[in-house]
């Protein structure tokens, strides 16, 4: 993120910089929300073996966020 004093300065800077060039996508930020997602591969140890199925699995990683391919 680049942070300058006024909109004005940004707009400027943005259309005479040639530093910019190397950029493929230059936007001005409304304080909008991004999403921020990431993957993550669990290995579950430590469950006693009468527990041991797909579903206690799912409900260990629904945890840690969105299961999206089922055990």
């Amino acid at each position: 993120m680049v942070v300058f004093p006024t909109s004005i300065e940004s707009d400027v800077h943005r259309t005479n910089s040639a530093g910019f060039g190397w950029f493929t996508n230059v936007e001005i930020w409304m304080v909008q929300a991004i999403a921020f997602e990431r993957l993550a591969w669990l290995n579950i140890h430590g469950v006693p073996i009468h527990l041991s199925n797909n579903e206690t699995y799912d409900l260990v990683g629904r945890i840690f966020g969105k299961v999206l391919h089922a055990s």
